[in-house]
């Protein structure tokens, strides 16, 4: 619900639209890294209410099973604190554990300067931009492309 305050939107969808992103799937939570199908969450919880969390979820083409993409996001209440960089760390080391897994890619609203500069320092770089991604209430919003390279020892 806190996307697009102050102009800060890091959800592209529009909250006054039917359309909502899914979300945890339990069968593929149940799957394997690696497999053709799968996903991983990790929840920030206090007192039975979800600050934070961040996702990983698998290519979606048997080709790309050495890659996988991230999502994440955390409650402006606790925005600034450590708890996004412990999540992104311990997402980074699931998928660093997969005999599998390569490469973590994310996306990423160019207006979520924050969110840029925590990938940045964990060593994910810019591969791409996409201009006017999202229109969200009359405003135009670009999409960046980020990759880390989880074999890199660096």
């Amino acid at each position: 619900m806190e996307s697009g305050d102050n102009g800060l939107h890091f959800l592209p969808f529009d909250l006054n639209r039917p359309y909502r992103p899914n979300g945890i799937s339990p069968e593929l939570c149940r799957n394997q890294l690696g497999a053709l199908e799968w996903q991983r969450w990790l929840l920030l919880v206090e007192e039975r209410a979800v600050l934070g969390h961040v996702n990983l979820k698998s290519d979606p083409m048997d080709t790309g099973r050495h890659r996988c993409e991230l999502g994440m996001g955390i409650e402006s209440a606790v925005r600034g604190s450590s708890f996004g960089s412990a999540l992104l760390d311990a997402a980074t080391e699931m998928a660093r554990s997969s005999e599998t897994l390569e490469w973590l890619d994310l996306r990423v609203t160019a207006v979520n300067a924050p969110a840029v500069a925590l990938y940045q320092s964990r060593g994910f770089i810019e591969i791409g931009r996409v201009r006017d991604r999202f229109r969200i209430a009359g405003t135009s919003i670009d999409e960046i492309l980020m990759t880390l390279n989880l074999k890199d020892a660096d």
